[in-house]
């Protein structure tokens, strides 16, 4: 458990400077100004000295309380090897008398508190593996090699914004309604859309028509990814270091005898469940940060703001040039967790 402040050592030799002081003969209106206390702590200490002579804080009377330090350790000890427990399930776990509120004081007392937390998808043995060795082959890589590497997701966009992930307010007010976040559900529509990026901001974003298929993937490898990643970034006959997911569309056969017919395009081996690795995926986050599609929910409309929030990310070109130099931070935080998911 934490020291109390008072009993700090650094406290108590602050309240020698102030007898110290007073004894040299310095006004208490001076100490006070020196140490940035009030005149009436100075005071008030000078006055325990004259008469007790000691400088440490005197023991409070109070109810004592309803945990032993045995059961404090529990409390701590269980929170942190399950912490996914609620304070109730702790309480109950150990069978203890008391109510979970004391719980939870106790927790934030040891220094645990309460966070929401982060969301992910579990990773099998071989997703590790897989993850692991990918951050090992690649992590030697200069970062002019991820500078050049060109990234592509798809990613849906509905017509609802995404809710808001906190409130400042004041207690008690969480139903009044400038603290509610209404999220409009009837006659929400999605768009899909696929894009890709480099180092030195966004290349190009295409709405995907209908249900994506691999035919459809291999239009717009052909007839957009290649085109303007020529245009934009990789001039011809350089190759094109490429990066997708492994999708079912991305690994169909008509998929991979189009890239076996163009090698040009150096495809990665990308792990599967490798999501935290992508920064387009941070891209895409960011977009839905910003996404509001105002009163128009219909799917020009959402076609419109989606290209908007990408053009805008374009006009800040540090967004995915610092996305794509965190990469061998991801890898390390990869290798560190033996394949396990990093903080990306």
């Amino acid at each position: 458990m934490a020291a109390r402040r008072t009993d700090n050592p650094a406290v108590i030799a602050t309240r020698g400077r102030m007898i110290g002081m007073w004894e040299a003969g310095m006004p208490l209106p001076a100490i006070a100004h020196e140490l940035g206390v009030s005149k009436q702590t100075v005071w008030r200490w000078v006055q325990r000295w004259q008469e007790e002579g000691v400088l440490m804080t005197k023991p409070k009377s109070g109810r004592p309380k309803v945990t032993s330090r045995q059961e404090e350790q529990q409390i701590i000890t269980t929170a942190r090897k399950r912490p996914m427990l609620s304070s109730y399930q702790i309480t109950h776990h150990h069978q203890l008398p008391h109510h979970p509120r004391t719980t939870r004081r106790r927790l934030h007392e040891g220094g645990i508190h309460c966070f929401v937390p982060a969301v992910k998808e579990t990773l099998s043995p071989a997703n590790k593996e897989a993850r692991l060795g990918f951050a090992l082959q690649y992590l030697p890589m200069e970062p002019e090699f991820w500078e050049t590497t060109i990234f592509t997701d798809e990613k849906v966009f509905t017509s609802v914004e995404s809710p808001a992930r906190q409130c400042w307010r004041p207690k008690n007010t969480r139903y009044q309604p400038e603290n509610i976040c209404n999220i409009k559900r009837s006659g929400r529509k999605s768009t899909s859309f696929w894009g890709w990026m480099w180092g030195y901001g966004p290349g190009e974003l295409v709405k995907i028509e209908g249900r994506f298929n691999g035919q459809q993937y291999i239009e717009v490898l052909e007839e957009l990814l290649l085109p303007s990643v020529r245009a934009m970034a990789i001039p011809h006959p350089l190759p094109i270091k490429f990066v997708h997911d492994n999708s079912s569309i991305h690994r169909s056969k008509v998929v991979q005898q189009w890239l076996n017919e163009h090698p040009e395009l150096e495809v990665f081996d990308w792990p599967t469940k490798g999501c935290d690795i992508n920064p387009i995926e941070n891209l895409w986050a960011i977009m839905c940060r910003e996404w509001d599609v105002g009163d128009d929910r219909t799917e020009a409309g959402i076609e419109r703001k989606a290209r908007e929030v990408w053009e805008s990310v374009r006009r800040r070109p540090n967004v995915c040039s610092n996305l794509v130099k965190s990469i061998p931070s991801r890898l390390e935080e990869v290798i560190s967790a033996f394949g396990g998911w990093s903080s990306y």
